[in-house]
Formats: C-alpha cells, structure tokens, sequence
C-alpha cells in the first residue's frame, strides 16, 4: 500500500514537472532573432538540432487554434499533430534523420474540426539522431521512461544507469481514466504478438501493456504489419505515427520484452 501511496505522489509530480522538462535538453533560451518584414518560423536557440529536437517560433497564431500540423516535405508518412492553442508559437517536435542532414518542415495552424486556419510556411533545419539524455525529473529505481513528445524511450536500472535508450512512433490519446496519458503506470500484461484494429487491422510482435484505454490498451510493441507490409520505416522512427503505443525496430521491442517484467514500473512524459 505505502508503494503506491508513493506512486500516486510521483504521478502528480510529473504531471507538474513534464513540461519543463522539454526545454532542459538544450542551452539556455535567448529568444527568436527579430527580423524586419512578415513572420516566419524562426528556430529558437534551446534546439539541439544534432539529435532531430526542435524549438520553433516566430508567428502569433490565430484565434481559433487549437492544434499544430508539422510535416517533412520530402516523405508524406513524416506528419505529426500536436496540441497548441492561439498566441505565440513555441513548439517543440522531434525530427530526426542522418547526422548533418536537411530537412524541410512545413507548419500549418489547425482548428477543431481539423482544417487549416493557418499557413505557417516552411523552415529548412539541419537535423541528426544523437539520443536525448534521461529526463531529469523521472524519478529512481529500475524503470521504464516513454516521452511522446521527444519521441523516445529508455530503460533505467536500479542504480540509475541508462542500459539502453531509443527512438519510437508514438502518439498521446485518451487513456481510461479519460485523463492525458502521462504519468507514473506497471506494467500489466506481455505477450509475444498482438492483433489491432484502428481503421484497419494489423498485428506486431512483442507486445508491453502498461496502460489501459477506453478501447483497448497502451503499450511498447515491434513496428506493426498490415496487410503483409510494414505500415512505417524504421527511418520514421521518431515521428507520432501510432494509434497510441510505442512502436518500436524489432530488436529493440523484443529487448523491451526481455527487460519489463510484469509490474515494472513505466514513466510517462
């Protein structure tokens, strides 16, 4: 009982804390550049462009806005959705891709129902796939961290060593509870394979619950296949392309699935 006491204390304390940690990832923020002529999307210098994570500002988004829409120009499948109200950007996403290569993102404001209120443009950025260090505020002992903004994962021992840490697709729905899916969960349940269906069904392997949904449930599992075909690249890996688990490249799903026992504890950001 005291244990999870404790657990109900560390949930509240990371849904206070998550957000700042986003930002502890690069150097201190001096603030977008003030250029003549209309706004454009400017990067912020708290970036850390060597592992694809980015800062971006530069415009004050209309009334009505409620999501931000962010695509890779050169491969459709790289599109991410994220939630941002009216006011000034400031947004962070995850864009990774081969050490000192380009990438050109499009930006554009989204109202409720999902059409475009906003055309934010396009910004060209030099991006790489360094991994992110352990969020500062993840608590201790053994443990499995998902972050779903920086869109990555790591697996900490009890000595608070990081025996491994890697890129995911993930994406943030409703758990349950009807409340965001952060916080301090257990595992609950593992199996080999596991069957879905979202729209259209498919099947992955090496599947780790640790949260249950209205539907079904959330957990880490290899990239799925539909239709016989692999629905994503593990090159896309890094960008929210799930129904709401952490897609994984097979060794690393199937490492996860030797790691995680049944009541492991899993931090979600």
């Amino acid at each position: 009982m005291r244990s999870w006491r404790l657990a109900t204390l560390l949930v509240a304390a990371f849904a206070i804390a998550a957000p700042s940690t986003v930002h502890a990832w690069g150097p201190p923020d001096s603030g977008p550049s003030t250029t003549a002529g209309p706004p454009r999307l400017e990067l912020e210098d708290d970036s850390v462009p060597s592992a694809g994570w980015f800062h971006v500002g530069g415009f004050t988004l209309p009334t009505g806005t409620v999501m931000i829409r962010y695509s890779n120009v050169d491969r459709a499948i790289q599109t991410g959705l994220a939630d941002h109200g009216p006011g000034r950007l400031s947004f962070w996403f995850r864009a990774p891709g081969a050490p000192g290569s380009a990438i050109t993102i499009r930006m554009e404001a989204l109202n409720g129902m999902g059409g475009v209120i906003g055309n934010l443009g396009t910004i060209r950025l030099t991006t790489g796939n360094e991994m992110l260090p352990l969020p500062v505020n993840s608590g201790s002992g053994r443990r499995m961290v998902v972050h779903s903004d920086a869109q990555q994962v790591w697996l900490v021992e009890d000595d608070g060593r990081v025996s491994d840490t890697f890129l995911m697709s993930g994406r943030r729905i409703r758990t349950a509870s009807g409340f965001d899916q952060t916080g301090l969960f257990r595992v609950y349940s593992k199996s080999r394979s596991m069957r879905y269906c979202e729209g259209r069904c498919g099947r992955a392997n090496h599947m780790v619950r640790y949260q249950r949904t209205t539907r079904s449930a959330v957990g880490s599992h290899s990239l799925p296949l539909e239709r016989g075909k692999v629905v994503q690249g593990v090159e896309d890996l890094g960008w929210p392309l799930s129904h709401g688990c952490s897609r994984l490249e097979e060794s690393k799903a199937l490492a996860v699935y030797r790691w995680a026992s049944v009541g492991t504890i899993v931090v979600v950001f």
